[in-house]
């Protein structure tokens, strides 16, 4: 499980400098997507590498708000997972598009 929060060209762009989350948990899910590139490129055509950030989740480090149940987006991951897409790495959002890295 990745976070949206980790991409660097979103950083880059500005897209989350109003949130308050810690540098140490931008910096961590920046470092797992890396390891997801470097670990697509190892093992190449015989294990799918994806980040995946599971959209704002009702849980008690999630934000004010949020709808989705942990076992919802557990049920999403599941059917992503059941796929037969074979591109890796991917970034994707259970609750979106396609992340930029």
């Amino acid at each position: 499980m990745s976070s949206r929060l980790g991409s660097v060209s979103a950083q880059a762009a500005g897209e989350f400098a109003d949130r308050r989350t810690s540098y140490a948990y931008r910096i961590a899910k920046a470092g797992q997507n890396m390891l997801t590139v470097a670990l697509a490129q190892e093992f190449a055509g015989r294990v799918r590498c994806w980040a995946v950030h599971p959209g704002s989740l009702a849980t008690a480090m999630g934000v004010p708000g949020a709808a989705t149940r942990p076992e919802e987006a557990a049920a999403r991951l599941a059917r992503l997972l059941d796929e037969a897409d074979p591109r890796s790495p991917r970034y994707l959002s259970l609750d979106g598009p396609e992340l930029a890295w």
